[in-house]
């Protein structure tokens, strides 16, 4: 769950979230712990609040809302073909930099338990 990153983002307190979905501020606090499960109806209100997807707020996508996608998509549908073949492989080739970056992240993170 993304919660407390976002209410954090949004400047919020838990109680103050909590008050502007009709939960207690104890509540909250379970939630960005995951040790209590919001109803739908919460995670309707959550993602109301944060102008986030629900998939996004529970963690089962990177796209914080369909609209930006829309958009996305209106702005490849409108490129000529031959962009959206160098578009496509510019997108491989970020791919390909963050395995990358992952992989010297994961080696220098195993050098620092070594030291």
């Amino acid at each position: 769950m993304r919660i407390r990153e976002l209410r954090l983002e949004f400047g919020m307190t838990q109680e103050e979230l909590g008050k502007r979905i009709g939960q207690t501020k104890s509540n909250i606090s379970k939630y960005e712990r995951g040790t209590l499960q919001p109803s739908i109806e919460t995670l309707n209100q959550l993602s109301d609040i944060f102008n986030v997807s629900i998939d996004y707020l529970v963690g089962r996508s990177n796209v914080r809302n369909l609209e930006d996608v829309s958009c996305l998509l209106k702005q490849y549908d409108d490129l000529s073909e031959e962009s959206k073949k160098e578009l496509e492989k510019y997108i491989h080739l970020l791919k390909i930099k963050d395995q990358v970056d992952k992989g010297k992240e994961e080696q220098s993170s195993a050098l620092e338990k070594k030291a």
